[in-house]
């Protein structure tokens, strides 16, 4: 009771001297209960918590069925019997407990989940109630959720409405940027294909390289002897040079198409990996939209009001 009293009499001395000031007055946990995806965290750990409730249960009931059993034999067992017997009950009963804790403990795995799905949106939430006030020009916020010495507010200074109204613009705008090609470039598969695409490239060349040499050579033959070739046979190189001439584009454009099929083809695997591990930082971060800022539509953004991803998507990708 002199702990509380003393509590609010702190309390009363903190508002007098803020008489002057302005301050509001905001229950997050009203603001929390009125965001879709805090709810959602909160739907998931409860299941979770179920579901390992259900795995330790199952372990204390091997315990108490090996107990049971145990003291409806115990009169029948040697004392060597009942020793081990009661060396077993209690190693299962310490795994149980141990694994009891590693779940729901301080630092269980459940609490790791929930520290994972719940602290960033607390983060953002406490975030935007500071910004809220900073922009209305309020030097306190007081938490109605989690303040005793809060015995009595007035709807006037009570600005928890607002913020909840606002909520689908203030949690729903956690923004990023990439710039992929960069990232790729970085990536051991690209110059993994980059060495490929030479390759390819350099046998495309050298067959048309083959073919335009073929040409050059039979075009000069045929300027140097046209005039001692009869009409018939001057007919037939001047197709067979037509033909070749055909050929020769044929091939190119086969090769330019052939060349842009293989690069697809080398590409797309190592795109959609990029891809995937923007996407992987991205939810887990949970930022509702990631832009590439290597593509042209990109006309203008605001660096400062998108968080650059770059260092976590490389980290995702193994990468430096």
């Amino acid at each position: 009771m002199k702990r509380i009293l003393l509590l609010v009499l702190a309390f009363t001395a903190a508002i007098g001297s803020l008489s002057a000031q302005n301050y509001i007055v905001v229950n997050s946990e009203k603001v929390f209960k009125s965001i879709d995806e805090y709810n959602k965290a909160l739907d998931t750990l409860d299941q979770l918590a179920k579901s390992y409730q259900q795995q330790v249960d199952l372990k204390f009931e091997e315990v108490e069925a090996l107990y049971n059993n145990y003291k409806a034999q115990e009169m029948s067992l040697s004392a060597s019997s009942r020793q081990a017997r009661q060396n077993l009950i209690l190693t299962r009963e310490e795994e149980a407990s141990k694994f009891q804790e590693e779940i729901f403990g301080q630092d269980g795995t459940l609490m790791k989940k929930r520290i994972e799905l719940i602290q960033p949106i607390q983060k953002r939430v406490f975030d935007a109630i500071a910004n809220y006030a900073a922009q209305n020009g309020y030097e306190l916020v007081l938490d109605a959720a989690s303040n005793p010495t809060l015995l009595y507010n007035s709807e006037k200074i009570d600005h928890t409405q607002a913020l909840v109204l606002g909520s689908s613009s203030l949690f729903a705008q956690k923004l990023g940027r990439i710039n992929l090609e960069e990232i790729i470039t970085l990536m051991p598969e690209y110059k993994e294909m980059m060495t490929n695409m030479e390759a390819y490239s350099k046998d495309l060349r050298d067959n048309l390289e083959t073919i335009q040499v073929e040409l050059n050579t039979k075009y000069n033959d045929f300027q140097k002897n046209k005039a001692t070739y009869s009409e018939v046979t001057r007919q037939l190189k001047e197709k067979e040079l037509t033909d070749l001439q055909n050929r020769l584009q044929e091939f190119y454009q086969s090769a330019q198409e052939d060349l842009q099929k293989k690069e697809k083809e080398l590409t797309d695997p190592i795109v959609a990996k990029a891809q995937e591990a923007v996407k992987k930082v991205a939810q887990k971060g949970a930022y509702v939209a990631v832009f590439n800022t290597t593509i042209p539509s990109m006309v203008y953004y605001d660096e400062a009001a998108m968080t650059d991803l770059s260092t976590e998507v490389k980290a995702e990708l193994g990468i430096q």
